[in-house]
């Protein structure tokens, strides 16, 4: 499993409020984000109150997950992948992370993509054992 806990103790503790962009994986918020789209992600601690339609970051067990809000409900978030038939189970609100302010196409959308990106990840990390931005 890839960590993104630094990523995530960065939006918790609200020390990037401007966002960071990070790369989408799978296709659970198409037709809206494919699969290797950029969003900024902006904190929520500090900002302003969610609403319902907004599309949020939350930690789901050991992973972060980018889903759409549907509801807040007495303390917990249901969100819903676009591309998804039904809600996510609720989460806590605290779960809730940070919000997508914006996005940039990523290279998705060409034909081999993702067998392409999947084998340069690799190479990558081999190479540098970076810290991987992906969500």
């Amino acid at each position: 499993m890839r960590s993104v806990r630094w990523l995530e103790a960065a939006w918790i503790a609200a020390t990037a409020p401007a966002g960071t962009w990070v790369s989408l994986e799978g296709a659970s918020m198409e037709p809206a984000y494919a699969d290797g789209d950029w969003l900024l992600v902006r904190p929520l601690a500090g900002a302003h109150p969610l609403s319902p339609g907004e599309v949020v970051v939350a930690r789901r067990g050991d992973r972060l997950v980018t889903h759409r809000l549907v509801e807040l409900r007495e303390g917990m978030a249901i969100t819903k992948g676009d591309a998804c038939s039904s809600l996510d189970p609720p989460v806590p609100i605290a779960a809730l992370l940070g919000r997508v302010v914006a996005a940039r196409r990523g290279a998705s959308r060409f034909p081999g993509y993702r067998r392409i990106r999947r084998l340069m990840q690799r190479i990558s990390n081999t190479l540098r054992g970076g810290r991987n931005e992906r969500v």
